[in-house]
């Protein structure tokens, strides 16, 4: 299904599972987007998803949001949501690849760089 996150083409309580996987991070308004996730879940549906604390920015001009798990807790119970588990994913490697990859993004346009980056994700991966 691909449409607008504020309104779902569903019937009220129909769905069992929602997947939102770092889009949350990309809406201005993301209260709006959870709203309509719990009108169209049922009442013991699950959201399954993620969201970007530490990650560069992506998607530009639509990169709002970074959280914490204390904010997405705060904004899933405001929206009515029961939070049974936030599991931060990460290691400090994937902080530290993150910022290589931002700064090759950002500096790729300097071919010593792309190619001092390219090296850096070779050997890590």
């Amino acid at each position: 299904m691909v449409g607008d996150g504020t309104y779902l083409p569903l019937k009220h309580s129909s769905i069992d599972c929602v997947f939102c996987y770092f889009v949350l991070e990309h809406v201005d308004e993301p209260s709006l987007i959870l709203k309509e996730i719990n009108r169209v879940l049922t009442g013991d549906g699950e959201i399954v998803g993620g969201v970007p604390l530490l990650f560069y920015q992506h998607g530009e001009p639509f990169d709002y949001y970074r959280w914490t798990s204390f904010g997405l807790k705060y904004l899933l119970e405001k929206e009515g949501f029961e939070v049974i588990k936030i599991h931060p994913v990460g290691t400090l490697l994937t902080l530290l690849t993150s910022i290589v990859s931002a700064l090759v993004i950002g500096l790729s346009s300097f071919p010593v760089v792309k190619y001092i980056g390219s090296l850096i994700y070779f050997l890590l991966f």
